[in-house]
């Protein structure tokens, strides 16, 4: 009987170890390639995963498509890709491999004027070394290459 309710004592405190141990994980490239394991065309490469604005974003390609998506932790701890409305799926993508005489590709999502915005493309022409992105409200200059 003594061992029963010392189990069942333990049993939560692992619990939150656990959760609290997970919590505090950075998302991986692992991470990525675990959650789009399922999908078809498999994913072949993931380029960044990392901060950014205090979200974490990931950017990852299959045969035909380069992807742009949001990472976030669910209650256990665990890495899911949500997109701006809580579905799990990416943000924006655009098409791999490019074509020849394109010098760039882009897409954008966002959900209102409020909420954030996230323009995502790829660079083909190596002579161009800076973009920049208007909106109504603002002239973003500072954006990652």
């Amino acid at each position: 009987m003594r061992k029963l309710l010392i189990s069942i004592a333990i049993a939560p405190i692992l619990f939150i170890v656990f959760l609290i141990y997970n919590h505090k994980q950075i998302p991986t490239k692992d991470d990525v390639f675990k959650i789009t394991e399922n999908w078809s065309p498999v994913t072949e490469k993931v380029y960044i995963v990392r901060k950014v604005d205090g979200e974490w974003i990931s950017i990852f390609r299959n045969t035909h498509t380069i992807f742009f998506a949001r990472l976030e932790q669910n209650v256990l701890g665990f890495w899911e890709m949500k997109d701006e409305v809580g579905t799990e799926s990416p943000l924006v993508s655009t098409h791999y491999p490019p074509k020849q005489d394109e010098e760039l590709t882009w897409g954008a999502s966002g959900r209102g004027v409020e909420d954030s915005a996230y323009y995502f493309g790829q660079i083909i022409n190596p002579n161009i070394k800076e973009i920049k992105v208007e909106t109504q409200k603002n002239s973003l200059e500072d954006l990652i290459i």
